[in-house]
């Protein structure tokens, strides 16, 4: 899907989803004809930019998260127990970020 699709199905602007490519958090492949073109998992990535954004992580941690991701349901599991406590300041870590909130243990 280009761009403008992807603004619309995701609820976001095409400058944030190009500043998102700028800090390495979307790789679009690009056409012969220079268009971006995004896969369909791409929208539920940036879901989930736009939640770590809205809870006040910059954009470098939220790099480093992204990678935690496990399903299409749950933005991030205990998968990266470490990462996780180190970005939020925590020993214990956090145990699930979901679709509506962060719960830390």
């Amino acid at each position: 899907m280009r761009i403008g699709e992807l603004s619309r199905r995701a609820s976001v602007s095409r400058r944030s989803l190009r500043y998102y490519e700028e800090q390495g958090l979307l790789t679009p492949t690009r056409l012969p004809n220079g268009y971006r073109d995004y896969d369909e998992r791409t929208v539920t990535i940036v879901r989930r930019i736009q939640i770590l954004l809205s809870a006040g992580l910059g954009t470098s941690a939220v790099a480093e998260i992204l990678p935690c991701a496990v399903d299409d349901t749950v933005v991030l599991a205990g998968k990266c127990p470490e990462l996780l406590g180190r970005v939020f300041g925590r020993d214990q870590g956090v145990v699930l970020v979901s679709q509506s909130a962060i719960v830390v243990t």
